[in-house]
């Protein structure tokens, strides 16, 4: 069920806070190698705490600054966008393990095109470094690369937009929420603790899990369903549509904030008309600022799959 080998000390504020500092200190570099980009192209390769972040870092970026600004998978950039790009753009690539060869050709292909680059990815073997270049890569060494991701992606997308954007009254408030996370992990943890111990629970039952996320809890739900087989992704506006066409079955877990909160509204009314008496349906709601949920959300993910590794005792 567990499918990505992982380090086998559980996360603690303490491990976090290591975890958080480094993290810091490579999204600074981030926004040094930035510089002033019209156009930022937000790539990932890989379906786990990649494409997790690259949405993150989208969102935070697309919801505070005025820059135009994509999120695809890298192929598309690298063979249907970068030929035609505009000047002075950015691309910002987040990746995972075995995308070596695709992540050579990112920097091959953004040479040739004058698109500034940086790459975020685990330790790459010497060759590909070089050709990337230092100037360029960021690499991430962790037994907890999710974490560490999640917490770079949020930390460099909020400091560019210290640097570029306008609104300088919520940035600064993020700026100041994202300040040290490993402070209030505990909290976090224990606020929600009910959801952890039901999530475990229902995970260990080894029934099918359906995932309804938002969009800003998307980050959230991938790195979910990177941790276990058995977890489907869905847009949080198909929980109703599922239920209406009696398709929900198993576990199902809607992930939001409370800003988006209507849909479970109509999803709890539907729930005895059109749902198995069997099924069950969790809520993750992240009672935050939409831009930082998802990190909140992944952190308590991550608690929960610790638990769920490590036969830890129920949270109380």
């Amino acid at each position: 069920m567990l499918p990505l080998t992982r380090d086998s000390t559980t996360l603690t504020a303490s491990t976090l806070a290591a975890i958080e500092a480094d993290a810091t200190s490579k999204a600074k570099t981030v926004t040094e190698l930035a510089e002033s980009p019209n156009t930022i192209y937000v790539a990932f390769a890989g379906s786990f705490y990649a494409q997790s972040a690259a949405h993150l870092f989208y969102w935070i970026l697309r919801q505070l600054t005025d820059k135009t600004i994509y999120i695809q998978p890298i192929e598309a950039f690298l063979y249907h966008t970068l030929a035609y790009h505009e000047e002075t753009s950015l691309l910002v690539l987040f990746a995972e393990p075995g995308a070596e060869n695709i992540i050579a050709r990112t920097a091959d292909a953004a040479r040739i095109t004058e698109t500034r680059f940086v790459i975020v990815s685990t330790p790459l073997p010497d060759i590909i470094a070089a050709r990337i270049g230092k100037e360029n890569l960021i690499e991430v060494t962790s037994q907890r690369p999710s974490v560490h991701y999640m917490l770079l992606a949020a930390k460099s997308a909020t400091y560019l937009a210290e640097k570029f954007s306008g609104i300088r009254i919520r940035v600064n408030r993020l700026l100041n929420e994202l300040s040290d996370i490993s402070y209030v992990y505990d909290s976090l943890i224990d606020r929600y603790k009910q959801f952890i111990n039901d999530f475990v629970e229902a995970v260990k039952a080894g029934k099918e899990l359906s995932v309804y996320a938002s969009t800003t809890m998307l980050p959230t739900a991938y790195i979910l369903s990177g941790y276990i087989h058995k977890a489907n992704v869905y847009p949080v506006s198909s929980l109703p549509v599922h239920m209406t066409a009696r398709l929900l079955h198993g576990t199902v877990l809607a992930m939001l904030t409370d800003v988006e909160a209507d849909i479970l509204k109509e999803a709890r009314f539907k729930l005895s008309m059109y749902t198995p008496k069997d099924t069950k349906i969790l809520e993750l709601v992240l009672h935050t600022d939409p831009l930082t949920a998802p990190l909140y959300g992944s952190l308590v993910v991550e608690h929960a799959i610790d638990k769920i590794e490590h036969s830890l005792p129920s949270t109380s």
